[in-house]
């Protein structure tokens, strides 16, 4: 079989197309419906219960197909405390939904002020935030 694997952003990460339904690399469905994660890069296997992986996502189901979302995560590269695990994990992500997965890492000291400027100004840059919790005042209003 042959799967289509693009650079991310990086350049150093694979960021996956849509899976055809048998091209998993890094999945493995079983027959009660669970689902096996497999991370990128260490092979690390992840078991996710039917109870847990919701009425979304089945094999051979991508729902979100087509679509991208944007994270923004504090800069720290492919290894880094908190962008490495969206590195990792971005793969699965990716056959399991059918969504491409860009990961904008932001130096840690810009990062609020364009978070803060992209749901302000209505920028739609970010569809997902990795935001460190003394942000939250910023963030968040009372009520």
């Amino acid at each position: 079989m042959l799967a289509l694997v693009s650079c991310s952003d990086d350049g150093q990460t694979p960021s996956l197309g849509p899976a055809k339904f048998n091209d998993y690399q890094h999945l493995k469905w079983h027959k009660d419906g669970s689902v096996t994660l497999i991370t990128y890069e260490d092979r690390e296997e992840i078991h996710v219960p039917v109870d847990q992986i919701g009425t979304l996502f089945k094999k051979g189901k991508q729902p979100f197909t087509g679509r991208n979302i944007t994270i923004n995560v504090v800069s720290g590269g492919p290894k880094g405390g908190i962008s490495g695990a969206l590195v990792r994990l971005r793969p699965a992500w990716e056959e399991l939904s059918g969504a491409k997965i860009d990961i904008v890492e932001i130096p840690i000291a810009e990062q609020l002020n364009k978070t803060i400027a992209d749901i302000r100004f209505g920028g739609k840059i970010y569809d997902g935030l990795v935001q460190g919790a003394w942000y939250m005042g910023e963030l968040v209003t009372r009520g």
